[in-house]
């Protein structure tokens, strides 16, 4: 199955013009099908699933606990 950029629009709730400039600068592949002078862009289903995944939200990574400060250090400056 194929989507339109105005499928898109509608998924993502976003503008026409954003989902073209996604398109424009390679972020999304898209096949245009136009025979004229303007383009008329197709996005696969595989193409999809690779720019949903690759935007897809992960769980942020776990920090490094810190060492406990030494407390038997005998601090004469502060």
């Amino acid at each position: 199955m194929s989507h339109t950029p105005a499928d898109l629009c509608d998924r993502w709730r976003c503008s026409h013009s954003h989902v073209l400039n996604l398109i424009r600068s390679g972020d999304l592949v898209a096949i245009n099908i136009g025979t004229g002078g303007r383009a008329r862009y197709v996005v696969t289903e595989e193409a999809l699933e690779d720019f949903e995944a690759g935007r897809a939200v992960r769980p942020p990574q776990q920090q490094q606990k810190r060492r406990a400060k030494r407390t038997d250090v005998i601090q004469f400056f502060k």
